[in-house]
């Protein structure tokens, strides 16, 4: 994608990784804060895996987190962290 302002323009690139949580608040709408803290916490680090992923393929492009491909995650992050 190129984005232009005035006379300069700006290649973008973008890659993303996308999570899914399936969350149902309860009947007495009664949360458990912790809880729901905890979800948050597991999705975004879920959705940094798929980004990784995302990346490592090519780049412009979307992955989604697939709980399968965890070992293949670890391996793809230690090539980003090292």
């Amino acid at each position: 994608m190129s984005v232009s302002h005035e006379d300069d323009s700006l290649r973008v690139m973008v890659s993303a990784g996308i999570s899914m949580i399936d969350f149902t608040l309860p009947e007495k709408m009664v949360i458990d804060e912790k809880a729901v803290a905890d979800s948050f916490v597991r999705l975004q680090a879920e959705a940094d895996d798929a980004l990784y992923d995302a990346k490592y393929q090519d780049k412009s492009r979307f992955c989604f987190y697939s709980p399968g491909k965890k070992e293949e995650y670890l391996k793809i992050r230690k090539l980003y962290v090292e």
